[in-house]
């Protein structure tokens, strides 16, 4: 039997969820540890031998320690190849590879722009009032010309036959949800 790996996450942290999706996907046998970043928890001695970053989320599969949330996905990915969540051809590979490289390179950094000036504009919030959950949920529909660019690739990009399992995302999403509050 496979031992339980540990994740190690923030409540309001997307690269959190990218990796517990991933765990989820995989069907790996985890723990979850929500980590308050609000109280210094990822700033403690432990957490920084996890992740010298003092980022969430943070990865233990027995002594391995990993950070990054792509490069926790594709590591639990490799160690459940009968997931299949990685294509077994090179091309396959390179595809997946492109996709996680715009996400952080691309999606991300525009994501966070609109975020930050949307919540700015709707709040008048400034430096770490930004952040404040509330306010994160206040965002509004519309988005910026560079966010509008990757709209597109986006919808070319859904239309690849990946393997899916049965869950909806929204079902994902709050699995996720509970297991993090049964965690804390």
């Amino acid at each position: 039997m496979l031992r339980l790996m540990d994740l190690y996450c923030g409540r309001m942290s997307g690269n959190s969820s990218r990796a517990a999706f991933a765990l989820r996907e995989a069907n790996a046998g985890h723990r979850v540890h929500v980590v308050d970043t609000r109280k210094g928890e990822n700033r403690t001695p432990d957490y920084l031998a996890l992740n010298p970053m003092g980022k969430v989320p943070a990865f233990a599969d027995g002594a391995f320690r990993l950070w990054e949330s792509n490069a926790i996905g594709w590591y639990v990915a490799e160690k459940r190849p009968a997931s299949r969540l990685i294509p077994d051809s090179l091309e396959g590979r390179a595809s997946v590879h492109r996709w996680l490289l715009f996400q952080t390179g691309h999606l991300t950094p525009e994501c966070f722009k609109r975020l930050v000036n949307e919540v700015k504009a709707e709040t008048g919030a400034k430096g770490k009032e930004l952040f404040h959950p509330i306010r994160i949920m206040i965002i509004g529909s519309h988005s910026g010309p560079e966010f509008d660019k990757l709209i597109p690739i986006i919808e070319e990009g859904s239309q690849l036959k990946l393997p899916m399992h049965v869950l909806s995302v929204r079902e994902r999403v709050e699995e996720f949800g509970k297991a993090r509050a049964e965690s804390a």
